[in-house]
């Protein structure tokens, strides 16, 4: 609790009083504070980073909607306030579109408050060369809760201004709630989806069946396709390649959309549309019909034509699936993960993403007999460790040696003590070498040296050949 104590300049009888008021009134002490000075929320003097610039945005807003407080609670109830939900939008600024878009397709979501849209961009990720971090359920309950506590504080009731933002917070915490349910539901699906061992989406149960009647007229846009179908015996299906049945692809899928509802052929053909699911465009192939055809015919020609495409179409299976295989091959034989992978997606016909692509693509390549391509690649790779270099990294270590400083404070490890560009250090290193000489790249240079923090996963690269820290401290400055 805070007590207040007010001490009176004046004794009672000497202050002048109003007509109508007593002296008990003019010295009311609840009176006094309620009607004290009210101030606004300071905005940081500097700004160390990109969050501090978001704290003093939120305090522009605070400032602008005309929220103010009593100068005693400022400093640490105001600062509180803008502290929570600077951190709410702080985690939100790069997730607006995600959030947006999910509340678009699911009604379970809600949209960011109208009031919050510009705050976006804040942290940057591709300006510090980071992959950018999905938001978690964690996240979004630990400021969901944070931001619905403070709403409960008596600042949010005081007058009209707080209430009207106290309406936009409880917005946001339950943008937070919301997209957390969200995520909680999709994790519970894809759990159970992973867990089957079957495929999630089958063509059996995943395809669509249309009858399209011939038109008088096919536009040139449908004449490639045409010409091919016409061509084709009855009931073969043809499946549409973008790249082949047009002079020009799709810039969107609205134009992909409107061709098919806009079909125009010069026969009867029965259109079928499979998706596999996820975010797989729609696949597309058509089949033509005799004309007349009874609607028994019409019921068993699906049939037949699924039955000669299933083979040719993408099935994605679980990892339950492929859990179930590494499992049993284990039992047999021991195999590389890598080798598991390519023989399960080509006796299975999976077309799910690789764990390695790089990897499963250079099997792929041996398989097929090119085995001298996939030694060619690694000659390729001018960075590679090998003996080629020996000759300029003896020199280079002549050249590190004469220009490096002990640490007074640790042993063992040395620094460079000038030498701020690694161009200028190779280039000197370069003219002791004999004429002839392969000189690397800068990134293997760079790679020899000592790491900073030899713990972190970085430093598995470096080869440490150089016993001295690619780093010259301040005080040798």
């Amino acid at each position: 609790m805070r007590a207040v104590t007010y001490q009176c300049a004046k004794e009672p009888d000497e202050i002048p009083l109003e007509s109508g008021k007593s002296s008990a009134a003019v010295l009311n002490a609840f009176n006094i504070l309620m009607d004290g000075e009210k101030v606004n929320i300071k905005q940081k003097t500097t700004c160390h980073n990109r969050k501090d610039e978001l704290y003093n945005d939120v305090v522009k807003l605070m400032t602008q909607k005309n929220l103010k407080m009593p100068k005693w609670s400022v400093s640490d109830e105001g600062e509180y306030v803008v502290q929570v939900i600077t951190s709410a939008l702080w985690c939100l600024t790069n997730h607006h579109l995600t959030i947006n878009d999910a509340a678009k397709t699911s009604k379970d979501v809600i949209e960011v408050p109208k009031l919050f849209e510009t705050f976006q961009g804040y942290n940057d990720f591709k300006r510090k060369k980071l992959k950018s971090q999905p938001l978690s359920q964690e996240l979004c309950d630990s400021h969901g809760n944070a931001s619905m506590n403070i709403v409960t504080r008596p600042v949010f009731h005081s007058d009209v201004h707080w209430q009207q933002f106290r309406e936009d917070i409880d917005n946001l915490a339950s943008c937070f709630a919301h997209y957390k349910m969200y995520l909680e539901n999709r994790l519970k699906n894809q759990t159970l989806r992973q867990g089957q061992l079957n495929p999630p989406r089958t063509v059996g149960n995943d395809i669509s069946v249309e009858f399209r009647a011939k038109t008088p007229y096919v536009y040139e846009k449908y004449k490639l396709f045409d010409e091919e179908i016409k061509n084709c015996d009855f009931l073969k299906p043809v499946l549409f390649d973008e790249n082949v049945h047009l002079t020009t692809p799709f810039e969107n899928r609205m134009q992909m959309k409107r061709f098919f509802d806009n079909l125009s052929l010069s026969v009867n053909v029965d259109l079928y549309r499979y998706c596999p699911g996820g975010g797989v465009s729609t696949i597309m192939f058509v089949a033509k019909v005799p004309e007349n055809r009874s609607d028994n015919d019409a019921h068993i020609h699906p049939v037949r034509v699924i039955a000669q495409i299933n083979d040719k179409l993408p099935e994605y299976h679980t990892r339950a699936m492929k859990r179930e295989f590494r499992q049993k091959m284990n039992l047999i034989a021991k195999i590389q993960p890598g080798v598991l992978d390519f023989v399960y997606k080509e006796l299975a016909l999976d077309a799910s993403v690789a764990t390695n692509p790089e990897m499963q693509q250079r099997i792929k390549l041996i398989s097929l007999g090119e085995s001298g391509l996939v030694a060619d690649l690694r000659e390729l790779n001018t960075g590679r460790p090998s003996d080629k270099f020996d000759v300029f990294f003896e020199k280079l270590e002549e050249v590190v040696e004469d220009v490096t400083a002990a640490d007074e404070r640790r042993h063992g490890v040395s620094h460079l003590s000038h030498w701020i560009s690694l161009g200028d250090l190779i280039g000197q290193a370069a003219e002791k070498c004999p004429e002839g000489t392969l000189v690397p790249s800068k990134s293997l240079v760079r790679l020899q040296f000592t790491p900073r923090n030899p713990y972190t996963h970085a430093a598995l690269n470096f080869t440490s050949r150089l016993s001295v820290q690619y780093k010259i401290q301040r005080r040798q400055l």
